[in-house]
């Protein structure tokens, strides 16, 4: 399946990707991919890849880490079934 975007940081801004969580919404198990594409470089960075996701379940980033975003950079998930990922972000904008 495509990337979906599930957030993209406002020009002239940065942000920070506190944590999410990603939730299996079907019956059977689905692979997660969760990536941040650098908008100046025009790259992917992988955060999480290929994690399999049971039915009922979710995957949580957790807030250990911080991923800061620049200026247009998105956080793209990747899932091999469609429409199957619920997905909450825990994001801080406006920093400076």
């Amino acid at each position: 399946m495509g990337a979906t975007t599930a957030y993209s940081s406002p020009s002239a801004t940065k942000s920070v990707l506190i944590g999410g969580t990603f939730a299996n919404n079907t019956g059977s198990s689905v692979n997660l991919t969760v990536q941040v594409f650098d908008n100046s470089a025009s790259t992917e960075v992988g955060l999480a890849g290929k994690i399999p996701v049971p039915n009922g379940s979710s995957f949580v980033i957790s807030d250990a880490g911080k991923t800061v975003l620049e200026s247009s950079d998105e956080i793209r998930i990747y899932c091999d079934s469609a429409n199957a990922i619920d997905a909450t972000l825990s994001i801080l904008t406006g920093v400076s």
